[in-house]
């Protein structure tokens, strides 16, 4: 058998922000009830906060069209 293990890195950064600690203390009770890690509920949160913004700025552009 010749099959190696390569390892690969993903595709990410690492980014540092501030928030309260009541945010963060939140932000780990959620993250708790819910059975995953800090990192990926603030991941989630952020990606469905974008597609609504994404949504509520395509429905402005309409508006602006009529």
């Amino acid at each position: 058998m010749n099959s190696k293990f390569l390892p690969k890195i993903p595709d990410k950064t690492v980014i540092s922000i501030r928030l309260e600690d009541g945010l963060i203390h939140r932000i780990d009770e959620l993250s708790k009830k819910q059975k995953m890690s800090r990192n990926e509920l603030i991941k989630q949160c952020i990606l469905f906060s974008l597609e609504q913004l994404d949504e509520e700025v395509g429905l402005e552009l309409l508006r602006l069209d009529d």
